[in-house]
């Protein structure tokens, strides 16, 4: 696999981050529950893409910190290289238009009663703090040492580099969709009025 500059894939990291965090304040935050419970077409709700990315965050973040905390914490400037275990994923889970679809495993699913759409939101931009702050913290780690159990099975082990990019990347494919669902409710409520 190819190496990249670690400063420069940390940046491009944190620089997909703030977006998301823009978007989720800009777009999500302050939406009311009807827009983020509203779906067309059996497709899941903006609340629920984001339910799903929590919970991907839910597994991934604590994994990933636990390899990052066994380093010992020195300036560290080893190339970012993805497994190529690593780069299937990504590439994969990129947001291409038309793109194919994936059935989220079952353990991701949305949950499907949702009593608070709010609370949802508010999870998701902390986990991305959490992001930041482990990308912060990353310049003094080695991102290619130490492996992590996917969540699909723990027999496939990721990067910290890879699972990282693979989180992120995936926010922005469920982002897409959550900001369709939201489109799709304001024209709706403006064909009502």
């Amino acid at each position: 696999m190819k190496l990249q500059n670690k400063e420069t894939w940390i940046e491009k990291m944190e620089k997909m981050v703030e977006e998301q965090i823009a978007a989720s304040t800009k777009i999500f935050q302050n939406l009311p529950e009807e827009a983020l419970l509203f779906s067309v077409a059996e497709a899941w709700s903006a609340a629920a893409c984001i339910d799903h990315l929590n919970s991907y965050a839910a597994f991934y973040l604590p994994r990933v910190k636990k390899v990052l905390a066994t380093q010992r914490q020195t300036k560290d400037s080893t190339p970012i290289k993805l497994s190529w275990l690593g780069t299937y994923f990504i590439t994969m889970m990129k947001p291409v238009e038309n793109g194919k679809k994936f059935k989220a495993m079952k353990k991701h699913y949305p949950n499907a009663i949702t009593n608070n759409p709010h609370k949802i939101v508010a999870d998701f931009i902390q986990y991305l703090e959490e992001i930041l702050v482990m990308l912060s913290r990353a310049r003094f780690s080695n991102l290619n040492r130490g492996r992590i159990g996917s969540s699909i099975s723990h027999l496939l082990r990721l990067r910290p580099c890879d699972t990282i990019e693979f989180l992120l990347v995936h926010n922005e494919r469920h982002l897409i969709q959550a900001k369709k669902q939201v489109k799709a409710y304001q024209n709706h409520h403006a064909l009502e009025k």
